[in-house]
């Protein structure tokens, strides 16, 4: 059998597969980085590859512009909140206490990540029609961890569908609401009325507020997605 051919190395060695990573990921980076600083319609080509430390010719090796090069670097970030909160909610517990810790954790993304936070809730509007479907669609996404509660057997209540979507949207309203006037540290005050308020429907109060009083004080868990 064949070995696969080796890959050019890269500087210092480097197989070229890794560089040509490592320099989509800068360039990944440096757009939140550059979009949250002075927001999307100011940012342009220079200041990404400035941001980034790499040349424009390649930056046009991986993107053909900005909007391009902004939408990979909002899917990317799209990846690590979804990663981060579906790994929370995956805990071996009730399904309340999976949403409570599922909101936890993208409460806590906001909060360490405040450039990528800013890029996702921010400035993804500011990018046209094309961003409000990418947007519309990861609430989509994140409705899937709510939808359940619909089945809980405890109530009697029929919840309807509309009521995830508005829920989903009350709470992304708040995280957009407190970035925008530079207020996220006081997310973590209102992660107990957040959590509340997604289980209430569902739960009914006397469970809701019992586990509102566990988030209570609670610290935020670090931001570490599984790869």
């Amino acid at each position: 059998m064949n070995e696969p051919q080796q890959l050019p190395s890269g500087r210092h060695g480097l197989p070229r597969r890794f560089v040509i990573r490592n320099q989509r990921e800068r360039l990944l980076a440096a757009t939140a980085q550059a979009v949250a600083a002075q927001g999307y319609g100011r940012t342009n080509v220079a200041d990404i590859i400035a941001a980034a430390g790499v040349s424009r010719r390649t930056f046009y090796e991986h993107f053909a512009d900005k909007e391009e090069c902004f939408f990979a670097a909002y899917e990317a970030i799209v990846l690590l909140v979804f990663r981060a909160v579906e790994e929370a909610y995956s805990t071996p517990d009730d399904w309340p206490h999976k949403v409570s810790s599922g909101i936890e954790a993208l409460v806590g993304f906001v909060v360490n990540e405040p450039e990528f936070a800013r890029m996702f809730f921010l400035e993804a509007p500011a990018a046209g029609a094309a961003a409000r479907v990418h947007r519309d669609r990861v609430m989509a996404l994140f409705a899937q961890f709510l939808e359940p509660g619909r089945e809980l057997p405890a109530r009697e209540i029929e919840v309807p569908q509309m009521a995830i979507q508005l829920l989903v949207g009350g709470l992304y309203e708040i995280i957009y609401s407190r970035l925008m006037r530079d207020e996220r540290q006081q997310l973590q005050d209102d992660l107990p009325d957040m959590v509340y308020c997604a289980l209430v429907p569902f739960t009914g109060h006397a469970q809701a507020d019992a586990v509102r009083q566990e988030v209570l004080g609670r610290d935020l868990p670090p931001v570490v997605p599984s790869a």
